[in-house]
């Protein structure tokens, strides 16, 4: 009996349990996708960084001699592992990027050469084949510490550096061997290759027992599995935000679930009080109902699945492509079990309390059906200490805090949302009722909703805070993120060129399409320092950020520059015959000083470089490929560099983040838009003696449809525009917890999506509102109670 009741009852609410458990479905997946991705992008930093130590069977730590090392008993081969930040300076550019060793030929060469030979004496480099140095280049190559001089080699071959931790560099050079890298720091990191027939654990032990000077030395494997997980730092916030999301849609989903339930079941009282008076226990029939929550939580978490398969492999096929390391590019069992046993989890949390009410009613007396309240002092304190939390994460500025703050203060709104219904909308009561009978009945109804239509209503509520939060936070946190890189990389794109240009040089670049503005740079020389002079006014008008305009009798200098010097910003220095101001200016310029000071600091008469601001520089890639093409067909020996990809980079991993995010999203919200549809369809039938008394005096099926109508917008309204309200405020502040209060401005909230969502909400009130309305016009006026077919089912299963 068990399993046909369970079915029949299925059947019976189907509509209804489909709602529910596409709401269950899109909760799980949401959290799936989050836990995917924190998986998937931990796992790939994580290979990102120890993909050049594959082959490494120990590693050792310790200021050691490394001709020792390699004396040791059952090793092949030793190379340093440290790696140094350094500044490539060629003929036709000057790069910042990393040092590393270069292995003899052995197992821990892990490069592959692209072009050219491999490095074999001191005066020789390989760089990374993505660099824009060419076979043959003389190069300088500096420490940006500036603890050694510049060390002078050529360029013998190009590798394929492959997906390592040196990908994120713009230039990686490979030293043969130690020789040159000891120039700038001393090594403190071995790898070691184990040879045929030793095992690394024995090898570990023979090298600290007979090496001295060893302070740490472990396997290979060990090593890499101590790895600490790293990656981009908007990462976690990512993944942080959409836990905390998905959080809150598993909330949402509780509520249309136990409102589901608690609706069914107190509508099938007499049903089950039957079956208790024919015999059947309690327990049987909680063992049906449970029954009845397996299969939907079985449906729901199958559907999840598949929802979150399809997200995360289309996810991160778009951040491996855009370079974001993301190890599991297909969707693992281990999440979709992950998933399932939350979809049963929720179902069963949201489902106990209508199941024991329903079980636990007196087989004599079937009652009334189930009034759904949801009325707690509880959503004060959470709320109290919500905004506490979320004022502490936006004041320290650590979005950790932020999130937990922000989710307790969506629970606060959940459990307040039935009494906050009724407490917006009665202000409007008096004005409502001077506009008509129908807008006073809609009014009227509106705020004495049932507990259901509150519920559902709070869903729809805490739905569009979500959506709103989302919009509203991404989008700040893109304008200040351009923010932090226009003070970062205050110059789209820099031209150089080696050799002096015509006097229409720059009227060729500044006529190109897509370019703003352009500045001309003149380079000047002497014994301390060499850079550029810029027209002060002309720097201003091309820079993103004021760091990088120099004011007259000063000198922007690099960290680099300033730490190479001496000096630190606000002191005076000697360029040529002019005493200038250091100014710290961006990591990785040039010196930079006024055109004031040209002739005191020898500039040259001839233009060296241009720097060009681009009109657009989200979408400036085609601008920039053709800048390049004009300034190559004015010196083909110039480059062309720019912080554009990293820029478009974090633009599309964000974009992209955020619409899976709202995807998933607006799904929720549909549901709780349809959950108001089906709250007024019971409404209406629970009043369905009050509509017959109001047709008997007079009142006609369109105006009657008219009031149901307005009574589903002002529910769908109100809870919209309260949503909005929240997400708003929620959305700054998770984007002042992320990058403080400095850069966040109100003009920055996208009040235009804002208004849509509001819109949407109360549209689909409207429209999920359509059919109860017509239901409700369309009833005689007599009241008339009769045996549907879901009691006939239920009855039958239960023989």
């Amino acid at each position: 009996m068990t399993t046909s009741l369970a079915w029949a009852l299925a059947r019976a609410d189907g509509a209804r349990f489909l709602v529910a458990g596409v709401a269950v479905a899109v909760a799980v997946a949401h959290l799936v996708v989050a836990l995917a991705l924190a998986d998937g992008l931990r796992a790939g930093a994580a290979d990102v960084a120890t993909a050049h130590q594959r082959e490494t069977d120990v590693l050792v730590t310790g200021p050691l001699d490394p001709a020792v090392l390699g004396q040791v008993p059952g090793v092949a081969q030793v190379v340093s592992d440290d790696t140094v930040a350094v500044r490539v300076d060629a003929e036709h550019g000057t790069w910042s990027g990393v040092a590393a060793s270069l292995a003899t030929p052995g197992p821990l060469r892990w490069q592959t050469l692209s072009a050219g030979r491999f490095a074999e004496t001191p005066g020789e480099v390989v760089v990374s084949d993505d660099a824009g140095v060419a076979i043959g280049d003389a190069v300088r190559i500096a420490s940006t510490g500036g603890v050694a001089a510049p060390v002078g080699a050529t360029v013998v071959g190009l590798v394929d550096v492959g997906d390592t931790a040196f990908r994120a560099s713009p230039v990686a050079v490979f030293g043969y061997e130690q020789q040159w890298t000891r120039q700038f720091a001393s090594d403190a990191t071995w790898r070691v290759a184990a040879a045929a027939g030793t095992a690394p654990d024995v090898l570990v032990e023979r090298i600290r027992t007979s090496v001295p000077g060893v302070d740490v030395v472990v396997t290979g494997e060990e090593a890499r599995a101590e790895m600490p997980p790293a990656g981009p730092g908007w990462i976690s916030i990512v993944v942080l935000v959409m836990l905390c999301f998905a959080a809150v849609a598993a909330l949402v989903a509780i509520s249309i679930v136990h409102h589901t339930c608690a609706v069914v079941l107190g509508g099938r009282t007499a049903e089950l009080a039957a079956l208790r008076r024919v015999g059947a226990s309690a327990a049987q029939v909680r063992g049906a109902l449970a029954v009845t929550g397996a299969m939907l939580a079985a449906a729901s978490s199958a559907l999840a699945i598949v929802l979150a398969a399809v997200a995360t492999t289309a996810l991160g096929g778009v951040l491996h492509d855009v370079g974001v390391p993301f190890a599991h590019s297909e969707f693992r069992p281990l999440w979709g079990l992950a998933g399932a046993g939350a979809g049963f989890a929720v179902i069963a949390v949201a489902s106990a309390g209508p199941v024991l009410r329903a079980t636990g009613a007196s087989r004599f007396v079937p009652g009334a059906p189930a009034r759904v309240r949801l009325r707690s002092r509880a959503h004060v304190a959470l709320a109290v200490a919500g905004a506490a939390l979320t004022v502490l994460g936006v004041v320290r500025t650590d979005i950790r805090i932020a999130c937990a703050g922000g989710l307790a203060t969506f629970v606060a709104l959940m459990l307040a949302a039935p009494t906050l219904l009724p407490f917006v909308l009665r202000p409007l009561r008096r004005r409502l009722s001077a506009a008509g009978p129908i807008a006073d009945l809609a009014i009227r109804a509106a705020t004495r909703a049932s507990g259901h239509t509150r519920m559902t209503a709070s869903a729809l509520m805490v739905c569009v805070a979500l959506s709103s939060t989302a919009v509203v936070g991404a989008t700040m946190l893109r304008e200040n993120t351009d923010d932090l890189l226009d003070e970062y990389y205050p110059v789209d794109l820099t031209a150089t060129f080696p050799s002096p240009l015509p006097p229409l040089a720059r009227d060729v670049v500044a006529a190109v399409g897509g370019v703003s503005d352009v500045a001309s740079l003149r380079a000047f020389e002497t014994p301390e320092i060499s850079g550029y002079v810029v027209d002060a006014v002309a720097a201003r008008d091309v820079a993103r950020h004021p760091v990088a305009a120099p004011a007259p009798g000063t000198i922007v200098l690099s960290q680099y520059d300033l730490a190479r010097l001496d000096l630190t910003a606000g002191e005076t220095t000697e360029v040529g015959d002019a005493a200038l101001v250091a100014v710290r200016g961006p990591d990785g310029s040039p010196p930079v000083v006024a055109d004031t000071e040209a002739a005191a600091v020898g500039a040259r008469e001839e233009v060296s470089a241009f720097w060009i601001r681009l009109s657009d520089p989200h979408g400036g890639a085609s601008a920039a490929e053709a800048v390049t093409a004009a300034v190559a067909g004015l010196d083909s020996a110039s480059t062309v560099d720019g912080p554009l990809p990293v820029r478009d980079e974090i633009g599309t991993a964000i974009g992209t983040t955020l619409v899976a995010s709202l995807g998933v999203l607006s799904v929720v919200f549909v549901v709780a838009v349809a959950g108001v549809g089906n709250s007024v369809a019971l409404t209406t039938r629970e009043r369905a003696g009050e509509s017959a008394l109001l047709r008997i005096i007079g009142l006609g099926r369109r105006q009657l449809r008219r009031a149901v109508l307005g009574e589903a917008v002002l529910v769908a309204a109100a809870a919209t525009l309260c949503g909005a309200v929240f997400g708003v405020v929620h959305g700054v502040a998770g984007a002042a917890a992320v990058t403080g209060l400095g850069p966040v401005s109100v003009d920055a909230v996208p009040w235009l999506a804002v208004g849509g969502i509001v819109v949407a909400g109360v549209a689909g009130g409207l429209v999920a509102a359509v059919v109860p309305a017509a239901r409700a016009a369309r009833r005689p006026h007599g009241v008339r109670r009769r045996r549907d077919a879901a009691t006939r089912q239920i009855t039958t299963a239960s023989g």
